[in-house]
């Protein structure tokens, strides 16, 4: 944990907690990595969760993910777009992954609707050559 820790809110912890949950099943079920690092940073206007891993990595725009059923990514896009956060993920074949959620703190708390309109959501893709 990074940051002076206080209280955010019961919605954004469930969702910090459930996007974080989903990132570490991911990382155990595809990754096989012998390390993962999780940081919350807490600033003054938001929270960050970064989830990183050195295991085996994956094309981040494949829709070959998808094709195959897997949806933990899309869940967790969509809750942070339910918070109007920003989510980038990091990865490549044979390099690990990292995914680094920015949620502000004052917008989150305001959130009580169920499903925010696509284009509402603030997401970017961030694909690396080389770390």
């Amino acid at each position: 944990m990074q940051g002076a820790a206080r209280k955010l809110g019961n919605v954004l912890e469930h969702h910090l907690l459930r996007v974080c949950e989903e990132a570490l099943a991911n990382v155990l079920k595809h990754a096989h990595p012998t390390r993962v690092e999780v940081v919350l940073d807490f600033t003054s206007k938001e929270v960050q969760l970064q989830i990183r891993d050195n295991g085996c990595g994956f094309e981040p725009t494949s829709r070959e993910v998808s094709k195959r059923g897997h949806f933990g990514l899309l869940g967790i896009k969509e809750r942070v777009a339910s918070l109007f956060g920003t989510l980038s993920v990091d990865s490549a074949p044979g390099r690990g992954t990292r995914l680094l959620l920015t949620i502000p703190t004052k917008g989150a708390l305001r959130v009580n609707a169920q499903r925010i309109p696509e284009d509402r959501c603030i997401t970017e893709v961030l694909i690396s050559a080389q770390r």
